[in-house]
């Protein structure tokens, strides 16, 4: 049985959407709009509201018509990331917990398949997503991306490090680039993708960093790196 499972799961997938508006991630409405395929009027409600109960009930509805407008199609994309993500899945996960020196803190991760968001990791849990509308194979790095950011997390919540969110965020981030860009290993789990530790992305705030210190990070375990940049 694999370690990460690909699941359908609407009403998580709905709730990001206002979290994810809310957590300021995007440049503006306008990109939050074009991002997520939403409506700007509907983003901008989001945007306004202090409560996801506030704006359910309309975003449930968008969500309805968006599931059902797919259909099976969903379904059927959930079968082909899982069967793609199945040839890596034992190798991934040990070579992770070889890189980090830290064991898997959840016996079982979950992605769901998005019909709003690119890519979202967990930074209290062992739920991730992936949107719907890529090819099976080519979806596996920044699926992996995910999942390093997850567990990141969940190694420096278990250290109880006296560290705000945000840097951890920024430092699980670039880890991630430098695991899945740089490392023989895994990069042999999507040879196609010759990108490396690329830096045309939406964090330019990270840039410096995935420079200065994302090689260095294939050195050092998890909590090598907290010590190190706390």
């Amino acid at each position: 049985m694999s370690i990460l499972k690909f699941i359908i799961d609407k009403e998580y997938d709905t709730e990001m959407v206002f979290h994810m508006v809310k957590s300021g991630i995007y440049k503006n409405e306008k990109d939050a709009s074009k991002r997520l395929g939403l409506e700007l009027d509907l983003v901008k409600k989001i945007a306004k509201v202090n409560k996801y109960n506030d704006i359910k009930k309309e975003l449930t509805k968008t969500a309805d018509k968006k599931y059902d407008d797919i259909g099976e199609c969903l379904s059927q994309t959930v079968k082909e990331y899982q069967k793609s993500w199945n040839e890596i899945d034992d190798k991934f996960f040990a070579r992770l917990e070889e890189l980090s020196s830290s064991k898997l803190k959840y016996k079982k991760y979950y992605c769901v398949v998005s019909l709003f968001h690119d890519g979202v990791s967990n930074w209290n849990g062992n739920k991730i997503i992936r949107h719907w509308n890529r090819n099976p194979y080519s979806q596996r790095r920044i699926t992996a991306h995910e999942i390093i950011i997850a567990h990141f997390f969940s190694t420096v919540r278990d250290l109880k490090v006296n560290m705000k969110d945000d840097n951890i965020w920024k430092l699980a981030e670039v880890y991630a680039f430098a695991l899945t860009g740089l490392d023989k290993i895994m990069c042999s789990f999507w040879p196609w993708d010759k990108t490396g530790n690329y830096t045309d992305h939406n964090y330019p705030e990270l840039i410096k960093l995935q420079k200065t210190i994302g090689p260095k990070m294939l050195k050092m375990n998890i909590e090598q790196i907290i010590i190190r940049n706390n």
